[in-house]
């Protein structure tokens, strides 16, 4: 095994600094974090060189696509009334490229079928949910769309559920128990083992953080021990759970359990793997990837088509006036599929 990179390029893998997270750094709020990176927002021009100097230092920047499309909620009109369906999302999206295409594929959903999509941010900790139902009653909304979240594995809302149709994405949701469209994270698993296998794979070691962990219920790590032949305990050592990111922890892992590949469920995992090892050692498979990450072999989760089921099963609780929560809560699981990329050459 090739050694670590100098360590002054020790960092752990972790999610991209957020708009929310530039703003509690200013002391300003989300919203004027935004406009500071509009031209011809009403922005002090003091106020605004402080939050772009903050912003370039923590490493923030607009994801494009994501600017596209919540561009495309603004401009979209039409003289006639639409209803609204309202998404309750959580900063973190704002700044996360594969939520982009959830926002593509939900939004393109509910305009064929003559429904305003719009975006709420929910402040995680600070989120008045009286004040959300009074804004719903006063513009009539009655379908509602809620994305995951990534600071906390079990997500809980609390709103007066009788009202409305309502229907979540991902099962970081705890609480209520809704109706929901999520990534059949379990396949997914057994679709990268198959293929690492007959790519000449024969020791895979797996990694994931605690959070990751919760959040996909442990299905990643369950489909892995599973899915493999050999002892129980052996193959338990094979994975690689951290809470903390520990490099010295992780290296013992990979010098004990010599992978010749090595699978990890989240980008910024095989980002500092691609950044701190050589090529050539192991390969390396990522359980989260997509078009925009051609340097990546896995499994690409289409975000894009969890977000059209997710608004087809609030406008099919619409249409049939099913309001309020379900007393079989169903989840609708999506498949991936598997990607080619340079970090998983041909044996």
């Amino acid at each position: 095994m090739e050694h670590v990179a100098n360590a002054k390029a020790s960092r752990a893998p972790q999610y991209r600094h957020s708009l929310r997270q530039v703003a509690e750094v200013v002391g300003v709020s989300s919203m004027t974090v935004s406009r500071a990176f509009k031209k011809n927002a009403s922005v002090r021009p003091e106020l605004r060189a402080r939050i772009l100097e903050t912003a370039q230092k923590l490493g923030y920047e607009p994801d494009p696509r994501i600017t596209s499309v919540m561009g495309a909620f603004v401009r979209r009109s039409s003289p006639t009334y639409r209803e609204t369906l309202a998404y309750l999302l959580h900063p973190f999206s704002e700044n996360n490229v594969f939520m982009s295409r959830f926002y593509e594929g939900s939004v393109k959903r509910a305009t064929d079928f003559g429904y305003h999509p719009e975006i709420i941010w929910l402040k995680e900790k600070t989120s008045s949910f009286s004040r959300l139902e009074k804004m719903f009653r006063m513009r009539n909304i009655r379908g509602l769309i809620i994305g995951p979240t990534v600071s906390q594995p079990h997500g809980h809302i609390r709103l007066t559920w009788s009202r409305y149709a309502v229907a979540a994405v991902g099962s970081s949701l705890w609480k209520p128990r809704i109706n929901r469209v999520q990534h059949h994270h379990y396949m997914a698993m057994i679709l990268a083992l198959r293929k690492i296998r007959k790519q000449g794979g024969k020791r895979i070691g797996f990694i994931i953080s605690s959070l990751m962990n919760a959040r996909t219920q442990g299905t990643y790590v369950a489909s892995f021990l599973a899915n493999q032949t050999g002892v129980i305990a052996d193959l338990a050592s094979q994975v690689h759970r951290y809470t903390n990111w520990e490099e010295r922890r992780f290296l013992t892992w990979l010098k004990q359990t010599k992978p010749d590949v090595v699978i990890c469920s989240f980008l910024d995992e095989a980002r500092w793997i691609h950044d701190h090892f050589k090529r050539g050692r192991f390969r390396l498979v990522c359980l989260d990837v997509a078009t925009e990450t051609p340097e990546f072999a896995g499994i690409d989760q289409h975000y894009d088509i969890l977000g059209s089921h997710t608004v087809d099963l609030v406008l099919s609780e619409l249409q049939r006036r099913e309001f309020g929560l379900p007393d079989h809560p169903q989840t609708i699981m999506i498949e991936g599929s598997w990607r080619d990329g340079l970090s998983f050459p041909s044996a």
